[in-house]
């Protein structure tokens, strides 16, 4: 198996299951939004702004719990 595929899986396996569901429910629309103002040329819209607070909170969360496993020698 390839090394990079497992350090993913690794860091997706210690996330918590509300993170995964956030990380489904939120972070996925908020970059699809983010990704489509900045091709349509529209990148400084309020909801924009809004989307990329909102991945960058689940971003922050998954860091956390990577990081706590790191510390923990889980991955």
């Amino acid at each position: 198996m390839d090394p990079l595929r497992e350090l993913n899986r690794s860091h997706w396996a210690v996330q918590p299951y509300w993170v995964k569901a956030l990380t489904i429910i939120v972070a996925i629309p908020a970059w699809l939004v983010i990704a489509y103002s900045l091709m349509s040329d529209n990148p400084d819209d309020h909801v924009v702004r809004m989307a990329g607070a909102m991945f960058a909170v689940v971003c922050l969360l998954q860091i956390t719990f990577a990081a706590k496993a790191y510390w923990r020698h889980d991955i």
